[in-house]
């Protein structure tokens, strides 16, 4: 089976998130995981793609690399998001054995249905 060439719009959006040096995800919140990362989000984790997907697909798996000290914080800012789907940000830290503590932004921006259901998350 042939893969689909690789389109100019796909090439310029992989070299934006590798100047920018961020990726991102596509959460699917009636799933409850994630449907889809890029090259770049997988590789803050030093992962594939491929690999996230497999290691990461509920919320408590990813939030396991949220520093203790801010978990409740990010929750609470989820559960709002949920109330009120809107763009938004939270500053919190991860920690990983590997690299230590980063400090990290995490940008959320909402995908709704016809009917104005939320259907996705789109974040970094």
């Amino acid at each position: 089976m042939r893969e689909a060439p690789i389109s100019l719009r796909d090439m310029a959006l992989a070299t934006a998130e590798r100047i920018a040096g961020i990726g991102y995800g596509l959460w699917d919140e009636r799933a409850r995981s994630y449907v889809f990362v890029s090259e770049q989000y997988a590789n803050f984790y030093d992962l594939t793609p491929e690999e996230y997907l497999a290691q990461y697909q509920t919320f408590e798996d990813e939030a396991a690399w949220i520093h203790s000290d801010d978990r409740g914080r990010y929750e609470s800012h989820y559960r709002n998001y949920l109330g009120n789907p809107r763009e938004c940000s939270i500053e919190m830290r991860y920690h990983q054995p590997e690299h230590g503590t980063r400090y990290v932004r995490e940008f959320m921006a909402s995908i709704f249905d016809d009917s104005g259901q939320l259907i996705h998350t789109c974040g970094r």
